[in-house]
């Protein structure tokens, strides 16, 4: 149990000290660039208070929650779930983002987090994807349903 909350606590600092870093900029006036392209990143997590989870397994019906670090470039504002248990990747749903997204695209360098309830009827092996401005692809993190 105290492995857990450690991990929690550490998951918490490092996306605290992200979140610092990326606002240091707004505060400056002036982000530092690089010229290096940074690919956006999606983690997925059964568990309102972790971040990230290493394809975490929930009941049909319950809610999994998304947490997506922009890249230099931003997003797409749309996150897609696709079912991942056949040849073919079908897409099951889709919503979209909410903080530091507007229109079609989320802006770069942010965190944006997403609650999302599952179907009933789901089974097997999902993915969220959002689409990474910087790279032109896909980027997903997957879960079990079951």
């Amino acid at each position: 149990m105290d492995d857990n909350k450690t991990l929690v606590l550490a998951v918490i600092v490092v996306l605290a000290i992200g979140g610092i870093a990326f606002a240091f900029g707004g505060f400056t006036g002036a982000v530092a660039r690089t010229g290096e392209k940074r690919i956006s990143t999606i983690c997925v997590s059964s568990d309102p208070d972790m971040a990230c989870e290493d394809e975490p397994r929930i009941n049909s019906g319950d809610d999994i929650y998304i947490t997506v670090q922009t890249g230099s470039e931003g997003t797409s504002n749309v996150l897609g779930f696709y079912d991942k248990n056949s040849v073919n990747f079908k897409r099951r749903a889709t919503t979209f983002l909410d903080e530091g997204c507007g229109g079609t695209s989320c802006r770069a360098d942010r965190i944006t987090a997403k609650k999302y309830k599952t179907d009933n009827d789901w089974s097997g092996k999902y993915c969220a994807r959002v689409f990474d401005r910087a790279v032109g692809k896909n980027v997903e993190a997957c879960f079990f349903i079951g």
